[in-house]
């Protein structure tokens, strides 16, 4: 029992936060730090955490080397919009219907379309994943907003060993479902 409440990888990760409140790294910070993340860890038991996961290397480089490039060119895009003559830049709400439950994916896709200027996660409730968009106004820019999301998510389940099923995701009019 209480072998199973001492998780190594929760122990490490609460002693690693005392080491760093501390700001130094001392025997006795270490050794302390070990023993309260043990004394929490008994006293609040964390559910063991399986993820089924199988990250693949390349995959997750990959991923990291995508969502830098769509950083870049999307803070370009935003620049731009924020600089140029004419009316401001407006938006339109979109629903993504995503291929997979699997939290960590929907997680993962959803930070990262979030982080990415220009999208913003409004709503995640199950598969269904509500994005605001600037300056997307014909049903072609929808569409092509929709399967940015859905390439996200194929690369983070890529990354992760999970098999993508078939694209199931429709634009919806702003502020309706598709």
């Amino acid at each position: 029992m209480i072998r199973a409440r001492l998780q190594p990888v929760p122990l490490l990760v609460l002693t690693v936060i005392w080491v760093c409140l501390w700001g130094e790294i001392t025997p006795v910070l270490v050794v302390g730090g070990l023993l309260l993340s043990a004394l929490v860890l008994l006293a609040f038991p964390l559910p063991r955490l399986t993820l089924g996961l199988r990250p693949r290397p390349l995959a997750l480089l990959w991923l990291l080397v995508t969502f830098l490039g769509e950083l870049v060119w999307a803070s370009l895009q935003v620049a731009w919009l924020s600089v140029r003559p004419g009316p401001a830049a407006t938006g339109t709400e979109l629903e993504v219907l995503l291929n997979t439950d699997h939290d960590l994916v929907r997680t993962l896709t959803s930070e990262i379309t979030t982080l990415v200027p220009g999208s913003v996660i409004t709503d995640l409730d199950g598969r269904r994943m509500r994005v605001h968009v600037i300056d997307v106004h014909t049903p072609e820019g929808r569409a092509a907003a929709v399967e940015r999301v859905l390439r996200t998510e194929r690369r983070v389940m890529h990354a992760f060993g999970l098999e993508p099923g078939p694209a199931a995701a429709g634009p919806a009019a702003p502020g309706g479902r598709p």
